[in-house]
């Protein structure tokens, strides 16, 4: 049960964060790709 929530509360964060990306900064996610 706690496993489930985190994994849905990771993809709520993750597709937040992609909706964000798409939307503002594309660069910003090619600087966190090349410190990676």
């Amino acid at each position: 049960m706690n496993q489930i929530f985190k994994f849905v509360y990771a993809l709520i964060i993750f597709f937040s964060l992609f909706l964000v990306v798409t939307n503002a900064g594309k660069p910003f996610l090619c600087t966190i790709l090349k410190k990676k």
